[in-house]
């Protein structure tokens, strides 16, 4: 008899088959690009962060995926805690900053850690009440097809999130594409509050 998929507070024991997910989720984006050791110590900042949240899927010994977040106005912190990893990461593979968005994401994050990023003009202006949970990103590895891991990892952080009685509001960004992410979140009661130029809904629930 199959084991069935639970999602549980990510722990020290769960980082490597994680980090496997990691850079198959995102492959293909300028954090996947990076390395294990980038996405060993973005997974840990969240695990280990006072004022985050990180869940891991598990089917038995196996890690299917991942969801992590944490009270909005986190980067700064994160992004001084990354600094040396991007560095180090960034090191014996040149060939990333010749990326436009290799380069583009690296430069945010330095602005953010010294404080001297400003949120585009373009940007949705929207004030959540404090202190709101951001949902960061989520991960889920390809032979997890088809067993709704997406939707538990979303639903645990979601109710762990509204019961905990420390929030006041979740809120998190997903691609207009991703109908599948998106009709999850309004199953949740989620409602979209704007969409960007470059097609991210941000979604959000006022508790």
């Amino acid at each position: 008899m199959p084991e069935e998929v639970t999602v549980v507070p990510m722990r020290e024991e769960h980082i490597e088959g994680l980090v496997d997910v990691y850079l198959q989720a995102f492959h293909d984006r300028p954090s996947g690009k990076m390395g294990r050791a980038y996405a060993r110590q973005f997974l840990r900042w969240f695990m280990n962060y006072d004022h985050g949240l990180a869940f891991a899927a598990v089917e038995g010994r196996d890690v299917l995926g991942f969801g992590v977040g944490a009270v909005l106005g986190y980067q700064k912190q994160m992004n001084r805690a990354m600094f040396w990893t991007v560095f180090w990461s960034l090191l014996p593979r040149p060939w990333l900053w010749a990326n436009k968005d290799v380069l583009h994401n690296v430069t945010v994050r330095i602005k953010v850690a010294l404080g001297l990023y400003k949120k585009p003009a373009s940007a949705p202006d929207i004030h959540y009440p404090a202190p709101t949970m951001s949902y960061v990103g989520a991960g889920v590895s390809d032979k997890a097809r088809g067993k709704r891991v997406g939707k538990k990892i979303y639903t645990a952080f979601s109710t762990t999130t509204e019961n905990s009685g420390k929030y006041k509001a979740i809120r998190g960004t997903v691609h207009e594409t991703n109908a599948p992410v998106n009709k999850i979140l309004s199953g949740l009661g989620w409602k979209e509050m704007a969409t960007d130029e470059n097609g991210y809904v941000e979604w959000a629930k006022i508790f």
